[in-house]
């Protein structure tokens, strides 16, 4: 399976589905899945207080505080302009393991467990957190790649003002909060706090996009007027 065909395929597919269902709204009460970063965040809190933080577990510390500063962010800065952002069907969960190829051709999207109306900006920050790095090392989010995957998303959906600018904080968000989902389920197993963090290789993406100067380039790109 050619990867690069592969990644524009389901951007395309996803963002044909935005495309049909933009403005639908879902005649029934939504089932909670737990897709939503907020939530996931906050269930790993909430089992970070019941189990407690060991003293050696300084690893484990740190990532909940970063956890708290950047929800607490969240909440602040981001959560009162969502309701500007284009709704409609969200797949929340489109990675390589959700599709179905036969050869080149996209068969099948797949796992619309988590699937619900939603802001479709969700949808894109999880394609370029997922397929923006390398599928074999990971560990770095490559900024030329998630401007691939916008323009691809933009041949079938514009993106509107408000997604461009807030792009960037909802992929960190993402990140954060995929990376406190697999903490919390290495925690539930009984791991050690400390190496249940340092394994966490989506953490890694995280802070090695927080270290870097590529994220406000990024932004920049996304919103100028070429963008």
């Amino acid at each position: 399976m050619d990867w690069p065909v592969a990644r524009t395929a389901t951007v395309a597919a996803v963002a044909r589905l935005h495309a049909l269902t933009k403005e639908l709204v879902v005649p029934y009460p939504r089932i909670r899945s737990g897709a939503e970063p907020q939530r996931v965040i906050r269930q790993f809190l909430d089992l970070t207080v019941q189990r407690g933080i060991a003293p050696h577990e300084v690893a484990l510390r740190e990532f909940v505080d970063r956890v708290q500063r950047s929800l607490a962010e969240f909440e602040t800065v981001v959560l009162p302009y969502e309701r500007e952002l284009p709704h409609g069907v969200v797949h929340h969960d489109a990675h390589c393991h959700n599709v179905l190829f036969d050869g080149d051709q996209l068969m099948a999207l797949i796992d619309f467990d988590d699937a619900y109306e939603g802001c479709f900006l969700a949808d894109l920050v999880v394609m370029a957190a997922q397929w923006g790095a390398d599928r074999f090392t990971g560990e770095q989010l490559d900024p030329d790649r998630i401007l691939l995957l916008v323009n691809e998303y933009e041949k079938h959906r514009p993106l509107s003002g408000s997604e461009r600018q807030l792009f960037v904080d909802l992929l960190l968000l993402f990140l954060l909060s995929d990376s406190a989902e697999y903490v919390r389920g290495q925690l539930e197993r009984g791991a050690d706090g400390e190496a249940a963090v340092n394994d966490c290789v989506t953490y890694r993406r995280y802070r090695n996009a927080c270290n870097s100067n590529w994220l406000a380039g990024l932004q920049r790109q996304l919103t100028s007027p070429m963008g």
